[in-house]
């Protein structure tokens, strides 16, 4: 007959449970806490954001930087407008400049880069070639921007179009227009 072994741990009382269960969520609680505290000033950039250069990067008091956002002026300004918002961990790099209208949604992990690497100078590492800026990047009023998408330089996305998630912005978007996949195809347009 098969012997069978019976585990038994110590039994934990309901107020150890009650006291791990704090001191696990308590991080968590004290930062939310904190993050309530430090905003209400109605600061636009939460405090875990990080923006570089500030003095070249303009904020609308009424637009959000939310969390874990990054936004990098090299050389040319960063607009950003009225009652806009960048959600969590999305990356905006500026090396021209970046117009981000009124009342636009950008959602969680997009990439907003206005320019590239110089990758024909084969002559030298593509980390010192120096970058190509084909123009600006100008994002209209009343836009939404999905999750995941990458904005690359030189690119109008026009008045109130919806860029679906996971959509690779290279070419300019029509105002109103639904753009979805990495082909740009047009869903519908919204009038």
């Amino acid at each position: 007959m098969p012997m069978f072994l019976k585990f038994q741990s110590a039994p934990i009382s309901i107020l150890q449970r009650i006291k791990n269960r704090l001191r696990h969520y308590s991080e968590r609680i004290i930062g939310r806490v904190s993050l309530i505290r430090l905003n209400s000033k109605k600061d636009p950039i939460w405090p875990t954001a990080n923006v570089d250069k500030r003095d070249m990067v303009i904020v609308a008091p009424t637009a959000e930087i939310k969390d874990y956002v990054i936004i990098r002026a090299f050389h040319e300004l960063i607009t950003i407008g009225d009652y806009s918002q960048i959600n969590p961990f999305t990356v905006i790099y500026g090396g021209a400049p970046i117009v981000i209208g009124n009342n636009v949604m950008i959602g969680p992990h997009c990439t907003i880069s206005s320019g590239n690497h110089d990758y024909q100078q084969i002559e030298r590492p593509m980390r010192h070639a120096g970058n190509l800026i084909e123009g600006p990047i100008i994002i209209e009023d009343d836009v939404w921007v999905g999750a995941n998408c990458v904005v690359t330089d030189g690119v109008r996305i026009g008045r109130g179009a919806v860029i679906g998630a996971g959509t690779v912005i290279t070419k300019d978007v029509a105002p109103f227009a639904v753009i979805v996949g990495a082909s740009q195809r047009i869903l519908k347009m919204r009038m």
